[in-house]
């Protein structure tokens, strides 16, 4: 298990599978795990609740990517593509992979747009994302207006 996949801040439980599964178990069974491994919790609880997702999937609704975009790079990025690149990365394959237009941004990471050129960060209008890093930009193409 990576720790990374699911944006936490989003995301649909069944509260009702979660209350039979003891969810209080899970939970603290993810959390001594996590610290175990790792010895603190370096992305908050999205670790822990991605440890769960990935240990009881049942327990969650799988979401359209559009709505559960992580904006950094070293997620898991054959369940969810992303466009966005680490100040250190090389663009390649790997790091840059176009999915449909996010419909809610959550930075969920600990580089945030105040750190770099805010102004150059994005510029959304209605047919298209462009995505500016480090002065390179990037096109998402619009994603399909139904959902």
């Amino acid at each position: 298990f990576q720790g990374y996949g699911y944006n936490s801040g989003v995301v649909l439980m069944d509260l009702a599978k979660l209350r039979s599964a003891a969810w209080n178990h899970l939970w603290m069974s993810a959390i001594k795990f996590v610290m175990k491994a790792t010895r603190y919790l370096s992305a908050g609880e999205q670790g822990v609740i991605n440890l769960i997702m990935f240990r009881n999937n049942e327990t969650f609704y799988k979401i359209p990517c559009e709505w559960n975009i992580q904006l950094s790079s070293g997620v898991d990025v054959h369940r969810c593509p992303v466009s966005w690149l680490a100040e250190n990365s090389l663009l390649n394959n790997r790091d840059l992979m176009y999915g449909k237009q996010p419909k809610i941004v959550y930075l969920n990471h600990q580089v945030k747009p105040e750190y770099l050129d805010l102004e150059n960060i994005l510029n959304v209008d209605t047919n298209v994302s462009l995505t500016n890093y480090n002065g390179i930009g990037y096109f998402c193409p619009e994603s399909d207006s139904s959902l």
